[in-house]
């Protein structure tokens, strides 16, 4: 008779510490849920969308020279790009160059597309201000 409520007794104890042991996760589980600031506008990034964000080889690339036509062509391929970079020029004598910063590594074969559709026009880090 002892053995039985041994076994009961110790029966019991297993049967609360698994119910204690569950209900620990269940309260984990929701307590994480509810510390989330809106949780249902979290979404996986495309393998494109995570190249887009990723900086470019070099901060600065600019192609030139351009003469005026060839720059303003050149600009309006740029500024179509997505993620836009930012684009300024600088100017040398007649010759036009365009400068791109921001740029990021998804846009980069896509300006050597641009770049060879000007006239394969050179392509090198913008020098330094100055």
């Amino acid at each position: 008779m002892r053995i039985v409520v041994l076994m009961l007794l110790l029966a019991n104890v297993a049967l609360l510490a698994w119910l204690d042991y569950d209900a620990q996760r269940t309260r984990d589980e929701s307590k994480a849920l509810a510390q989330q600031v809106r949780p249902e506008r979290i979404r996986l990034m495309s393998p494109q969308e995570v190249a887009a964000l990723q900086p470019g080889a070099g901060a600065c690339l600019e192609i030139g020279p351009l003469a005026a036509a060839d720059a303003a062509r050149a600009r309006e391929s740029f500024s179509a790009l997505r993620p836009a970079p930012a684009i300024s020029e600088r100017q040398e004598g007649d010759a036009v160059y365009v400068q791109l910063r921001q740029l990021s590594a998804a846009t980069r074969a896509e300006v050597e597309e641009i770049r060879e559709a000007l006239g394969g026009a050179p392509l090198r880090a913008c020098p330094p201000a100055g």
